[in-house]
């Protein structure tokens, strides 16, 4: 009987075990979902300064910078100690690259300033940028093992993906508006995003719970306006440069409330 209680009480401390590194799981994800939104508001204030010239945005590029060093501060204080795991090998690698992506963005920031990227090279590097730490939040998803954190997960990754689309999205559409017109190449792109975006969020929905899903309602379809810039945007070749700075502003008044939800989604994950 004393064998028996010390496996029972073995089989205890590995509950609590798996659910403290959960927990820990969560937290570093919490400090990714606002890594990530920095990153996406430095891009899109980078690519309106890109876009004018250098005539908009210079101050903004240069907060959204700062936001985005002390995000960083709070990402690497959430890491966990580099120290092998059964396990963890492909998260100490994703961890690994994802240091090495951010490492690199004084050097792309430097390279903008210098005019040696151009917008689309500039987004292109942000989105990788994000694409790694998206993928470290992806790995987390993939390997919970308790099902209703698990499901959380789901939710919670599927919805940054979405989210991560709609701000790639509102890059695109500001170079196009910027320039005058959208090329073949643009349309095309800005058709994808929107179809991926849609099926992200639906990936979400299947995940969410029901009060996520009431929070989500009101966010779910775009707003008439972003509709009919949408439509310029996906089946006309020319664009008024007036509508950069009205595109960009109703873009990011919708990913900024797509963060609140982000928001209260790392919260639930946290709370179970």
């Amino acid at each position: 009987m004393t064998d028996a209680l010390a496996y029972l009480q073995a089989s205890r401390d590995s509950d609590i075990a798996s659910l403290q590194r959960l927990l820990h799981t969560g937290q570093l994800i919490a400090a990714l979902s606002e890594l990530i939104h920095q990153l996406q508001r430095e891009r899109g204030a980078s690519n309106i300064w890109i876009c004018s010239q250098g005539r908009l945005f210079a101050q903004e590029r240069l907060a959204r910078e700062d936001e985005v060093s002390a995000a960083i501060r709070r990402f690497t204080r959430a890491l966990p100690p580099a120290a092998a795991h059964p396990g963890d090998s492909r998260f100490c690698n994703l961890i690994a690259a994802a240091l090495q992506a951010l490492a690199a963005l004084p050097g792309l920031r430097a390279q903008m300033l210098a005019g040696e990227r151009d917008q689309a090279q500039s987004m292109q590097a942000f989105n990788q940028v994000i694409r790694t730490l998206l993928n470290l939040v992806f790995e987390a998803a993939d390997t919970a093992s308790h099902p209703d954190i698990s499901r959380a997960l789901i939710a919670l990754f599927s919805f940054m993906q979405g989210k991560e689309l709609a701000g790639q999205e509102r890059a695109t559409g500001s170079a196009g508006f910027a320039a005058g017109r959208f090329s073949e190449e643009q349309r095309q792109r800005m058709v994808a995003l929107i179809a991926a975006q849609e099926q992200s969020f639906a990936t979400f929905s299947q995940f969410a719970d029901a009060d996520a899903l009431a929070r989500w309602r009101p966010l779910a379809s775009a707003s008439r306006e972003v509709e009919r810039l949408r439509r310029i945007a996906c089946t006309l070749g020319q664009a008024e440069e007036s509508g950069t700075l009205r595109w960009f502003s109703l873009l990011s008044a919708r990913i900024d409330q797509m963060k609140m939800l982000e928001d209260h989604l790392t919260a639930t994950l946290m709370t179970r």
